[in-house]
């Protein structure tokens, strides 16, 4: 008996494979038809949302209440939690609308600004400046003030903080002014928008 050499038919493996690439190749070409119509379509339906949305809640009186879809999810932003509340109750029921949701951005910090203090007191020939000034400017112009009375020098000890107010300060330069040459022990004070003498 001969034994003969056995070789692997290639045209069946041929065959098998043939199916395969097929249905891979047609998976992927309706995947990529889906998601080419799908698009276009989210972006209508995002759009057509947001502008009936907006419309709404100008309708309401709330032009300020800003509205973006993704999908048919909506995000609100408004200018207090009352306001919220409303647009919600305004846009949520609207048709096509999955939800809806509404943030509040946080306040501005205030800023609090200082009022400014000075004290200049007038002795014979010299004169001192104390306090604190929004600036230099305002530094310059109350020592330049006190040499103005006749001091032959001014000992210059205020301190510089923007978080202080120049509310009234050049009225104080003023006041050292009027005052003249017959301020020699002299005290002028200004305390935010009061000044003593």
């Amino acid at each position: 008996m001969m034994l003969q050499n056995w070789k692997p038919n290639k045209s069946n493996n041929k065959r098998r494979f043939r199916p395969l690439v097929g249905l891979i190749v047609a998976v992927l070409g309706l995947g990529a038809l889906m998601a080419a119509q799908q698009l276009p379509n989210r972006h209508r339906m995002e759009a057509d949302l947001t502008q009936r949305s907006t419309q709404a809640l100008h309708s309401a009186g709330l032009s300020d209440v800003r509205v973006t879809f993704t999908g048919r999810d909506g995000r609100l932003t408004a200018g207090s939690p009352a306001e919220a509340e409303q647009a919600l109750d305004i846009v949520r029921p609207l048709e096509g609308v999955r939800a809806a949701e509404a943030q509040v951005p946080p306040a501005p910090a205030k800023t609090v600004l200082v009022p400014p203090s000075a004290l200049v007191v007038m002795g014979r020939g010299t004169a001192s400046v104390s306090g604190t000034v929004p600036s230099e400017s305002a530094r310059t112009a109350l020592v330049g003030a006190a040499a103005t009375l006749g001091a032959e020098s001014v000992e210059d000890h205020l301190t510089v903080d923007a978080g202080v107010t120049d509310a009234a300060l050049p009225g104080l330069a003023d006041v050292l002014r009027a005052i003249g040459h017959r301020a020699t022990g002299a005290t002028v004070r200004r305390c935010g928008s009061t000044a003593a003498r």
